[in-house]
Order: C-alpha cells, then sequence, then structure tokens
C-alpha cells in the first residue's frame, strides 16, 4: 500500500468518526432529557411517599390517642358510678351513722382504686412504647432517678419528687401516638418524620389530662424536649420559660433533641 493509499483510508476512516461523533451529538440533549425527566420523577416519588408515610403516621397517631382516651374515658365513668353510689348510701342511710361511714369509706376507696387503676394503665402503657424500641431500654427508669436526684438537690418537696418520679416514668407517653415507621428508624429523621415525631410531648399531655392525679406530672410530659436555649420543642421556651419540674426532666433527658441528621 502506497503513502497516497493510506492517507486516502486514513480520511475515509476520520470521516467515518467524525460523522459517528456527531451521530453521539445529536443524541446527547435527548438523553439529558430523558435523564432530567427520571430525576424528576424520582424526586416525585420521594414526596409522595413522604407524603403517604406522613398521612399513615398521623392516622395511626389518632387511633392510638383514641384508643388511649378511651381508657381515661371509662377510669371517669367508673369514678362516676361509684359517686353515684356513695350518694344513693348517704340518702339510704340519714338514719344510721356507722352504716353510712362505711358506705362512705368504700366507695372512697373505690375511687380510690378507679384512679390507681388509670394510672397503672398509663404508667404500663409508657413502658409498652419504651420496649418498642430496643435503643431505650431501661430509659425511662434512668430519667425518673436523674430527675429525683436533681430535685432533691434543688431541694424541692415530696410532692413534686413524687412527680418527677412518675414523669419520668411517663414522659414518652405521647408516643403511643408516632408511627413505628418514624419512632424506630435506625437513621436520620427527615423533617417531615422529625416533626411527627414532635408532636408527642402535646398528645401525652392530652392523655394525661383527663386524670387529677397526674396533674403535676403534666408539665414534664409536655415540656421535656424544651431547652434553656430555646432551641427545644413543642412550644421553642427559653430559660424560666420551661416551668421548673420540666426543666428537672429535661435535664436529666439524654436524648432531648432528636432530628434531621440526628
Amino acid at each position: 500500500m502506497d503513502a497516497a493509499e493510506a492517507l486516502a483510508r486514513l480520511d475515509a476512516e476520520t470521516k467515518m468518526l467524525a460523522k459517528r461523533a456527531d451521530e453521539a451529538a445529536a443524541r446527547l440533549p435527548a438523553l439529558d432529557a430523558t435523564l432530567a425527566e427520571a430525576e424528576r420523577a424520582a424526586r416525585d416519588a420521594d414526596v409522595a411517599l413522604a407524603q403517604a408515610m406522613s398521612r399513615q403516621a398521623a392516622e395511626l397517631a389518632d387511633a392510638r390517642v383514641a384508643e388511649a382516651a378511651a381508657i381515661a374515658a371509662k377510669a371517669r365513668h367508673d369514678r362516676a358510678l361509684r359517686d353515684q353510689a356513695m350518694q344513693a348510701a348517704e340518702l339510704k342511710a340519714l338514719g344510721d351513722t356507722a352504716p353510712l361511714r362505711d358506705e362512705r369509706d368504700r366507695a372512697i376507696k373505690a375511687r380510690a382504686d378507679a384512679l390507681d387503676s388509670a394510672e397503672a394503665a398509663f404508667m404500663t402503657l409508657a413502658l409498652t412504647i419504651e420496649a418498642r424500641d430496643p435503643t431505650t431500654n431501661g430509659h425511662c427508669e434512668r430519667l425518673a432517678r436523674h430527675a429525683v436526684a436533681l430535685g432533691k438537690a434543688l431541694g424541692l418537696g415530696e410532692e413534686d419528687l413524687q412527680a418527677l418520679n412518675r414523669g419520668g416514668f411517663l414522659h414518652d407517653v405521647g408516643k403511643v401516638g408516632v408511627a413505628d415507621a418514624v419512632l424506630l428508624k435506625p437513621g436520620p429523621l427527615t423533617p417531615e418524620e422529625f416533626e411527627l415525631m414532635k408532636r408527642h410531648p402535646d398528645i401525652g399531655d392530652s392523655l394525661c389530662a383527663p386524670l387529677q392525679s397526674l396533674r403535676a406530672v403534666r408539665p414534664i410530659v409536655r415540656f421535656h424536649h424544651e431547652r434553656l436555649d430555646g432551641s427545644g420543642y413543642p412550644l421553642g421556651l427559653r430559660g424560666e420559660e420551661v416551668p421548673l419540674l420540666g426543666s428537672a426532666s429535661l435535664e436529666g433527658h439524654p436524648r432531648a433533641v432528636r432530628g434531621p441528621g440526628w
């Protein structure tokens, strides 16, 4: 093959490569458009999944709140029945004070037992919630112990110390309204999931509200995720705005704020 033929063949191959390059370049816009469409579809799918998870979690929260509220409603109903029984006994025994005292004592005891049963149901519910998450095993007991120790150091009275102890066990009872997909998620929460998680102090407070015996515990349940610098939730309280019992419990809380990237 002489030089002229070699040059001719090289020129032909160069033109073929240039043609293929032009054809590839012509297909690039279509490929870019397909890739962009695929990325949009993926983003839309992520948004749809997050919205579906949020709706499902909200529905589950409502159902669990209703279930816990039913427990409290039954306790109130039982208490009303015993009040009626006590009043009937008083009317029936107007002429006999001894039976009246006995009946009144039984009614008071029955009412106290009803309240104790309702509170015990909440304690059981709180410990059941803790058992759902193996990473928090023993957390309620530790928080109760640390909060009481801090309360003693602050010179709080016996009533407040009892509230701190019970609040340590009940502080996360509102997590009954948080879906397992969020509560037990091993990695960081998305912003949407964190908003669902941030509902549990208010849910817990609403569950405890019907029980007079838990009145002193409610600030602990609602405000244990507040931070003295104002970075907590649900209200973002700062400094002395945080109730004393709530601040005593949050100081002993090892996972006070869990959000995206946690």
